[in-house]
């Protein structure tokens, strides 16, 4: 029988981590997220409510929610779409804010009382509705972002398309329906 030593044994069959003690790796282990809290959360958030104020009513930091998200590509997936139904949802609600009548107010002088529309109600109001509208379109330009019109080179009686083919030698093509 034939002896193996120590140096036969490392360079031929052992892998370099074998006697070694593994690194555990640091920190709490990972814990699944709670089926409760992800049907809460996205329920919450589908109703435009804000991720923030659920962690608050339930006594759980938000970062910990960001780390179930990354951790969890279903739950990541079922938060993505609750957010897009929550826009709309905040969509909703910039309808309704733009709606509502401003509050009647009553003041009253030597003369007598008046009533007239609360100024600074009406204000209070139109801030809900920009702020709201605003972050909408930061968040989902694609759908609530102002839509910028490229064509406008390519009008037919544009001066600058008539430049641009003087210059370049080549004619824009106009849509169809602009002809």
């Amino acid at each position: 029988m034939e002896k193996i030593t120590n140096r036969t044994q490392k360079a031929k069959n052992v892998p370099k981590t074998a006697g070694k003690p593994q690194k555990r790796p640091m920190g709490r282990p990972p814990e699944p997220v709670p089926q409760k809290h992800q049907d809460a959360i996205c329920e919450w958030i589908a109703t435009g409510k804000t991720l923030r104020q659920w962690c608050r009513e339930n006594d759980i930091h938000y970062s910990t929610v960001y780390v179930w998200l990354d951790k969890d590509k279903e739950f990541f997936q079922r938060f993505t779409r609750a957010r897009e139904i929550g826009a709309d949802c905040i969509a909703d609600e910039i309808i309704e804010i733009v709606d509502t009548e401003a509050e009647i107010a009553e003041s009253w002088s030597n003369t007598g009382g008046s009533k007239h529309r609360d100024g600074a109600h009406i204000t209070w109001l139109k801030n809900r509705a920009e702020q709201r509208l605003k972050l909408l379109a930061k968040w989902f330009p694609q759908k609530y972002g102002d839509k910028i019109d490229m064509n406008h080179g390519v009008q037919p009686d544009n001066p600058l398309a008539a430049l641009f083919e003087q210059v370049t030698g080549t004619r824009f093509k106009v849509k169809a329906g602009d002809e």
